[in-house]
């Protein structure tokens, strides 16, 4: 045999021997490198075909930061465009910051062992956030009122950015994030990216401010920008890259959805209006009529008997839009559009009556469990430092002594309404009496703290001892059998 042909022969069988183990192996192993035709793959999505081409064709790799200098801009003008013009997404972002922030921000539970300084914090901390004038530096905004805007930001800028300033006493301010720029002439290389100077670790050192024209409310003038130390900037994002520099608008995944579903609407609005325009007409199947010239069209009064011309018929329109299926498909498209935020359909239609009371209550535990991760980055990145700012503040000025060791900062934030108040107070009645759960986790998740209920709880006693009246009864109530908890059945519209 000649060295051609044994040379064939042994690329024969290394290549056998690949495609009989290559599932086990994989081609590495085997010594062969990985074709682009090959059968045997690991992955089937890594392998490129005439059917999945167009699909994965814009697919790039690249960074996180690149991909963000180019269509950020275009993503926030369009999430902004769709929000003004789209009621269900102005009413997702809506409820979602309602639930979000509550009815009038979280409070600060100040735990350590020193109560006087607890009681003090807590006390000028409530002062400074609920007063415009000493929080605000525009002196229009609380904290509550502050943080339903950085709720809405997330959606529609992926962002917010907050300035820290003294005249006088620490205030904060409110930046737009488009106003966040890199210099006239910056390059990435020089470590500014999208508006953001970074050290080598990726750490913020300065942030570049497009100025505001004070002509103009708001506007801002083109290319001069200030700068601003990373130290008093808080500029919070939830990243989902490591080094990335800018956030994500929330309503970017959600775009394409968004703008089909608009444009689906319209389409059947327009079909439907088209047949209810062509709801009567007139037509013959008799071939011996003699043909005539009539107007295109002509109106027919309202109950009225009308007469036609002999051998004529008169027959509506069957429409066929919207289709018996439109109402399902937009009620599924619903629940992709809350999907990124954890809310489910029945919170983005703000209609439950498909549900059932334990399926209601299971998808409304998670969109909770969701909001709460998303309160717990906010206490971390921007409250506990605004609190940290302002104790600093009262220890310059002699009113507040220095932090106790051990000290830390507990957030009371409102509670989702209950769905069954009987059921939930039963069960937390169970929870206390079997020491599974504390009073203070109970009175914390309706929306207040321990020191708080206690003293309230005293204050009312004196009252009604004050009045002679009796002490409240404590009622236990037994479910009856057209009480108890439905099946869990299945959910229909």
């Amino acid at each position: 045999m000649s060295g051609n042909h044994l040379h064939l022969a042994s690329q024969r069988r290394k290549q056998s021997t690949w495609f009989a183990d290559g599932a086990r192996v994989g081609s590495k192993e085997a010594g062969l490198p990985p074709q682009d035709g090959d059968s045997v793959r690991r992955w089937e999505a890594g392998k490129t075909t005439r059917l999945n081409s167009a699909h994965w064709g814009l697919v790039n790799g690249n960074y996180i930061n690149d991909d963000l200098g180019m269509y950020l801009d275009t993503l926030r003008a369009r999430c902004f465009w769709e929000m003004a013009n789209n009621p269900t997404v102005e009413g997702i972002i809506d409820t979602y910051a309602s639930d979000f922030v509550g009815v009038n921000g979280p409070k600060l539970q100040v735990v350590s062992e020193d109560e006087q300084y607890n009681d003090l914090l807590e006390g000028f901390w409530r002062e400074w956030v609920n007063d415009p004038k000493q929080f605000d530096l525009a002196g229009t905004m609380t904290l509550a009122d502050m943080m339903l805007l950085w709720v809405r930001t997330w959606f529609t800028d992926g962002e917010y950015l907050v300035q820290l300033v003294n005249e006088g006493r620490p205030k904060v301010m409110n930046i737009a994030p488009r106003r966040l720029k890199s210099p006239m002439g910056s390059l990435p290389s020089k470590g500014i990216v999208m508006g953001v100077a970074r050290n080598k670790h990726g750490r913020p050192t300065a942030y570049y401010i497009e100025k505001a024209d004070p002509g103009l409310a708001g506007s801002s003038t083109l290319g001069a920008t200030s700068t601003v130390k990373a130290a008093n900037m808080i500029h919070m994002f939830f990243p989902t890259e490591a080094g990335q520099a800018r956030g994500i608008p929330w309503l970017a995944s959600n775009l394409q959805i968004i703008a089909d579903m608009r444009d689906y609407d319209e389409q059947v609005l327009d079909a439907a209006r088209s047949a209810a325009d062509m709801a009567v007409y007139f037509y013959t199947k008799r071939e011996d009529i003699t043909f005539q010239e009539v107007n295109e069209s002509t109106e027919i009064e309202r109950r009225q008997q009308s007469f036609l011309p002999p051998g004529y018929e008169m027959a509506q329109l069957d429409p066929k839009q919207p289709a018996t299926v439109y109402a399902d498909y937009r009620g599924a498209r619903h629940g992709d559009m809350g999907r990124p935020f954890g809310m489910p359909r029945m919170m983005v239609d703000l209609d439950a009556s498909g549900y059932n009371y334990s399926s209601a209550r299971m998808e409304n535990q998670k969109y909770w469990v969701t909001i709460g991760t998303k309160r717990g980055a906010c206490a971390r990145t921007t409250l506990n430092p605004l609190v940290e700012r302002e104790a600093a503040f009262r220890r310059m000025t002699g009113k507040l002594g220095m932090a106790p060791a051990g000290v830390r900062y507990v957030w009371v934030w409102d509670s989702a309404p209950h769905v069954d108040p009987k059921k939930e107070a039963e069960a937390e009645a169970i929870q206390l009496a079997n020491f599974t759960r504390t009073l203070s986790d109970a009175v914390k998740d309706r929306g207040t703290d321990i020191e708080s209920h206690i003293a309230q709880l005293k204050k009312e006693k004196e009252l009604m001892d004050a009045a002679g009246l009796a002490k409240a009864t404590v009622v236990t109530m037994k479910d009856s059998d057209d009480e108890k908890d439905e099946e869990d059945v299945p959910k229909t519209e």
